[in-house]
């Protein structure tokens, strides 16, 4: 019986067959599949769990304060988070021009982007953080430099997937005994 690994790349599909891997090193190839699937469905539940909470908070706020379709403006603000970095910037600067274009007084317009920005920090800082317990171990200026790198190379896909490949790479090094000083270069 073959167990079979997929290898997805750009603009191909690859099969592996567990086979091919030497009798030795198929243990660890299965708990570098096992623990990376771990690590990913983790990252992924925590970060859509938030993501759906600031979405929710910020439709609540955008309908509090009279802004129009606040139910999109909370989907596009949860969506938004997917993407690091830019996705908050980018969700900050359209809750600005909406806020400024449909509200009167300069203090009301500033209660959207500015709440974005408070429930953002709270939840960046504080809840993810404290939910994960810095499981992950990544060091942030590394996982600035992937989004970075993955984005040039992959474009706005790869600007998605580079938290993820980080923490599947860093799975890999911490495996693989001959990689270990490059995991430690990577991890806080």
């Amino acid at each position: 019986m073959a167990i079979r690994i997929w290898l997805i790349s750009p603009g191909n599909v690859r099969l592996l067959y567990f086979e091919l891997v030497p009798r030795p090193q198929r243990k660890t190839v299965l708990r570098i599949t096992h623990d990376s699937q771990q690590q990913i469905a983790q990252y992924l539940a925590v970060l859509g769990l938030s993501n759906l909470s600031v979405g929710v908070l910020t439709g609540l706020i955008c309908w509090a304060i009279g802004l129009p379709d606040p139910a999109m403006w909370g989907l596009i603000a949860g969506l938004a988070r997917f993407i690091p970095y830019l996705g908050n910037m980018l969700t900050i600067a359209l809750l600005a021009v909406v806020s400024a274009i449909t509200l009167d007084t300069l203090w009301m317009m500033a209660i959207a982007p500015l709440s974005f920005i408070l429930l953002t920090t709270i939840v960046g800082f504080f809840l993810e953080p404290w939910i994960h317990g810095f499981r992950m171990a990544i060091n942030p200026v590394i996982i600035f430099v992937s989004i970075f790198f993955w984005g040039w190379l992959w474009g706005p896909v790869g600007v998605l997937l580079a938290v993820p490949l980080m923490t599947v790479i860093q799975v890999v090094l911490k495996q693989i005994p001959r990689l270990r000083p490059v995991y430690k270069v990577i991890a806080r």
